[in-house]
């Protein structure tokens, strides 16, 4: 087996096996894919890979909003506090502000539909609303 051993191309039979080892693994590998994982335990990755990150870019969303909101309202009432003169009050003001504007966006994004189904298949009837 000259080909398998010195570097060079590999001969037919070689080929030929080698091509009907990947057609095996390719097979094994789509149907692992299709196939539901059942079993919640395992590393991080199995199942689906978007519900983890879909989980960790909600969780950093919200972490943006928060933090986005407090510094801004800060940032506000700071600037307003030394144009103004009224040192501290204001940024106290802008501060909750800006604190109560964080978590409503939170908890906004937290509640939000998920989407499951596409914009023209979705019901937005509410079930109290009759027909």
């Amino acid at each position: 087996m000259a080909g398998s051993q010195g570097g060079g191309p590999p001969d037919g039979a070689d080929n030929e096996a080698m091509r009907a080892r990947l057609d095996k693994l390719s097979n094994a590998l789509e149907a692992r894919r299709d196939k539901p994982s059942s079993t919640g335990g395992g590393r991080a990755g199995n199942g689906s890979g978007g519900e983890s990150g879909g989980a960790m870019a909600k969780g950093m969303r919200a972490t943006s909003e928060l933090v986005g909101g407090v510094l801004v309202g800060g940032f506000v009432g700071w600037q307003l506090d030394a144009w103004l003169g009224t040192k501290p009050w204001l940024l106290i003001l802008f501060f909750l502000l800006g604190v109560i504007a964080g978590f409503w966006n939170v908890m906004r994004g937290a509640f939000a539909p998920t989407g499951g189904l596409p914009p023209e298949g979705r019901d937005d009837r509410s079930p109290d609303a009759g027909a």
